[in-house]
């Protein structure tokens, strides 16, 4: 069995941050610098996107939110929950590093987001399960995890052909609750080893996972399959450009950059526009679909401007769960 060793930067979630209960909870921002305490070394030095001449215009950079994205979705629940609580549709964003050279890659420059496609499956290291994944078994902080957790996700990657579906592995540590990033294994059994890299989870807003289509899911991935491309150093550059809001965008221009060749963000951004399309009652109500909740061109977006789209459309943000008992987050 082959086993790829994928090399990334450690980086902790801040141990200033005190876990919630199952309860969803809000909290009021005045700018991205208190959101840092949330996301794993976030470091954001401008307070404004040149891309965009703000958020009031389309700007979706969380940089520069208006006061009335300030309240923002965050969740923290039990280890026992995670099953429930992450579904496909869901975004998966791991933290990037500062390094230029990482681009594309899992724990690179500017972060890297994965689409989750089915509900996570526990693997308790006494199964039978546990010792096929014994290679990727991690130690945690000299801890071992009494169970991983298993999930389909799709993703775009600098050194795989067409999309990459993997059976993401993860699991959560026993010492500050961060959801750590641990390996993969690809359809064909190959698998992947990562540094214990660690990951965000952002949830679909409610009104889209209480009537989640699974066979439109289906449908829609196969279209993209169909017309699947290679991860693009041109689509990256763009995105490191060009504004990435749909600002007044027709629903064919906003169509038009699902056929770019893609960059992580691309997967996740054309999955749930297309998947509105198909949910739609006709093209106007496409268009408005798309501009509640996923609104931002798929050719164009860096994850940090993916990330200020969720949060513009209330979509909730779990920055750890919780291994013990449950206490007020302030």
């Amino acid at each position: 069995m082959e086993i790829l060793r994928m090399a990334g930067p450690w980086s902790c979630y801040h141990s200033s941050v005190c876990c919630g209960g199952p309860e969803e909870l809000y909290n009021d921002f005045e700018s991205v610098n208190q959101i840092h305490a949330y996301i794993p070394d976030l470091s954001v030095e401008d307070t404004s996107d040149s891309r965009c001449s703000s958020p009031e215009r389309g700007g979706m950079s969380p940089r520069s939110f208006s006061p009335r994205h300030r309240r923002m979705r965050v969740k923290c629940f039990s280890e026992e929950a995670l099953g429930q609580m992450m579904s496909p549709g869901d975004v998966l964003y791991m933290e990037g590093s500062d390094q230029m050279s990482q681009i594309g890659a899992v724990g690179g420059f500017m972060g890297h987001v994965l689409l989750v496609l089915s509900a996570p499956q526990a693997v308790p290291v006494t199964s039978m399960a546990a010792r096929e994944l014994a290679p990727l078994w991690p130690t945690i902080l000299g801890v071992v995890p009494d169970r991983i957790w298993c999930v389909d996700t799709l993703e775009s990657q600098r050194d795989t052909d067409g999309l990459k579906q993997m059976k993401l592995l993860m699991a959560v540590s026993a010492v500050n609750g961060s959801l750590l990033v641990v390996g993969g294994m690809s359809p064909e059994g190959t698998m992947e080893q990562y540094e214990n890299e660690p990951v965000a989870l952002w949830s679909a807003p409610l009104e889209l996972r209480r009537n989640f289509k699974t066979d439109v899911m289906d449908e829609v991935l196969s279209e993209m399959k169909a017309c699947e491309a290679t991860w693009s150093y041109t689509t990256a550059a763009k995105a490191l450009l060009v504004c990435a809001s749909l600002r007044q965008a027709s629903l064919p221009e906003i169509q038009e950059c699902w056929n770019s060749s893609p960059i992580c963000t691309s997967v996740v951004i054309t999955f749930w526009q297309r998947y509105l399309c198909k949910i739609a009652l006709n093209d106007e109500d496409v268009r408005q679909l798309i501009f509640r909740w996923m609104p931002i061109k798929a050719d164009r977006a860096l994850p940090v401007d993916l990330v200020g789209a969720m949060l513009k459309c209330q979509w909730t943000f779990t920055p750890r769960v919780i291994k013990t008992s449950t206490r007020e987050m302030r």
